[in-house]
């Protein structure tokens, strides 16, 4: 079996395909098995109930992890929205984004989903922009426009499924990005003012 790409279609082949996506699998198992051992919560420690899974630029699972599948229909729809709302240009190495909003993909407030994009030379591989013009987003209604306070009329994804009676996209705009650091910081570590400020002169917040 030739590892380079098939003569007919020029696609991978079988054994180079089952490589790329036993590397890309090993990313997903990696990285929840470190979630798994330094979480704070009973439900991801003890209970496992957690999921990971590597996407292409479009929102797309390419590979996960064997966690809780509970979660996996709800994941691309989430890692769309989030980037969504945060292109990938705005991004920068280190940075990730934490949902919970149910409308945009959560499924329910507990759930919190972390999108981090992966940086080669301090750049990332696409844009949000092909996910909106995919012609089977577009063919299923998806796309709709928010408008937001700083960037103005940004478009969004709404739900791939249309349930009589339910929005099908998000009313308003996701938060920008660290604008709710100091209410999250004050309800869930107890920091007030002078905490917030040493956090920020540490650089540990912007």
């Amino acid at each position: 079996m030739s590892p380079g790409p098939t003569a007919a279609t020029g696609a991978p082949s079988p054994l180079t395909l089952s490589v790329i996506w036993g590397a890309l699998r090993s990313i997903a198992v990696e990285t929840g098995t470190t979630v798994h051992r330094t979480a704070y919560s009973e439900q991801a420690r003890e209970g496992q109930d957690l999921s990971v899974a590597v996407f292409d630029p479009h929102g797309r699972m390419v590979a996960q992890g064997p966690y809780s599948p509970g979660h996996m229909r709800a994941m691309s729809f989430a890692v769309r929205n989030a980037l969504a709302a945060h292109p990938l240009d705005t991004l920068r190495p280190g940075q990730a984004i934490l949902l919970n909003d149910r409308l945009l993909g959560a499924g329910h407030f507990p759930d919190f989903f972390i999108t981090q994009p992966a940086f080669l030379d301090d750049r990332v591989a696409n844009a949000i922009d092909r996910v909106v013009a995919d012609p089977q987003v577009r063919h299923r209604g998806m796309v709709a426009s928010v408008p937001h306070p700083e960037l103005g009329p940004r478009p969004t994804l709404g739900a791939p499924a249309k349930v009589d009676g339910a929005l099908g996209v998000p009313m308003r705009a996701a938060p920008g990005l660290g604008e709710h650091t100091d209410e999250v910081l004050a309800a869930l570590a107890g920091c007030g003012p002078e905490g917030l400020e040493d956090l920020r002169a540490r650089k540990v917040i912007a």
